[in-house]
């Protein structure tokens, strides 16, 4: 637990933008397990467990959007894109449209949600 707490509270908070762009980097990647089926429930209990903490290093605009990614709720075209991860009747195109509407989230933020979402994918894979 001490490991991820400490990784986490050097990310929250980080850089710049409305939502910093460490804020939305996790927040891809705690939805991206979150809504992932397979996903090891400790590692869920201990992110919202650095979620619940008061004194979070960002703002509350930030730490509302890591509150609801926990509980897997987030902008529909992000979660669109993650629960279509994987799914073989998706079309290459569509898949590049919802990972377009991804990007167009904010300034940096999409590009950081989508570096989150990926980094997920592979904590997943390493974690079979």
């Amino acid at each position: 637990m001490d490991l991820i707490k400490q990784s986490m509270f050097r990310i929250i908070g980080l850089g710049i933008g409305l939502t910093p762009s460490g804020d939305d980097y996790l927040t891809g990647l705690i939805l991206l397990l979150r809504l992932a089926k397979e996903t090891d429930s400790t590692l869920k209990r201990q992110l919202e467990l650095v979620l619940k903490e008061e004194d979070l290093p960002t703002n509350i605009i930030s730490e509302q959007q890591l509150y609801f990614a926990s509980f897997g709720r987030s902008k529909q075209q992000l979660i669109r894109l993650i629960n279509n991860i994987g799914d073989d009747e998706q079309s290459i195109n569509q898949f590049k449209n919802d990972v377009r509407l991804v990007q167009q989230i904010g300034s940096t933020s999409g590009f950081d949600l989508l570096l989150g979402i990926s980094d997920g994918i592979k904590l997943l894979e390493e974690m079979r």
